[in-house]
């Protein structure tokens, strides 16, 4: 669902905040954003948060990822929750940063479940080390980006 041969994908974060994962994530988006006229990144935010790395890309409110009609990338559980109630995306992706049911008070086990099983979802792993463990109890990623690289990411959307 390109407009005049752009392609447009969004991510979906929690906040635009000061993490690792926010600046991997700019810088990337900066980096396609400057040199392929050809992509159309969204960041679609729950709280603007206080980043201090400038941003090239669009930014909206989370709700506005409701109704798009793009790929859409979400980047942990509550992210990939709010995936699954969008009504439209062309493809709904989860990028696995962090595996968060791994941590000490992980999110209850139905949640978790319904997210890394959901047919409807694709995984991607940050690492191999993450691929064989999310293979190993949920179902296998369809590939490994690390540090979420741009040029790997654009063969998914």
């Amino acid at each position: 669902m390109s407009t005049g041969g752009i392609k447009s994908f969004g991510v979906l974060i929690d906040g635009l905040n000061n993490s690792q994962l926010i600046h991997t994530l700019l810088f990337n988006l900066n980096k396609i954003v400057q040199t392929n006229p050809n992509y159309s990144p969204t960041i679609f935010y729950q709280s603007i948060g206080q980043c201090q790395m400038p941003s090239m890309v669009a930014k909206m409110h989370y709700c506005n990822a409701w109704n798009y009609p793009h790929t859409l990338i979400a980047t942990n559980l509550n992210t990939a929750s709010i995936l699954l109630n969008c009504i439209r995306p062309k493809k709904r992706l989860f990028y696995v940063h962090d595996p968060e049911w791994t941590f000490l008070h992980c999110p209850p086990f139905d949640l978790v479940n319904n997210i890394y099983n959901n047919p409807k979802i694709q995984l991607i792993a940050r690492s191999k080390h993450h691929f064989n463990l999310i293979k190993r109890v949920w179902k296998e990623p369809i590939g490994i980006i690390e540090n979420f690289d741009i040029e790997q990411l654009l063969e998914y959307i």
